[in-house]
């Protein structure tokens, strides 16, 4: 997330589950939880 949001800044956020393809990438619960909280942040509108 961090890299992607050095590209480009998202106007909008839209926050839907987290599911299980998010559990392969990431080592648990909480990890998955920071990086969508880091997309929430760096958005203008939520």
């Amino acid at each position: 997330m961090d890299f992607l949001l050095t590209i480009a800044k998202p106007h909008i956020g839209i926050f839907t589950a987290i599911d299980a393809v998010h559990s392969e990438q990431f080592g648990n619960p909480a990890e998955i939880a920071r990086e969508e909280v880091k997309m929430l942040k760096n958005t203008l509108e939520i």
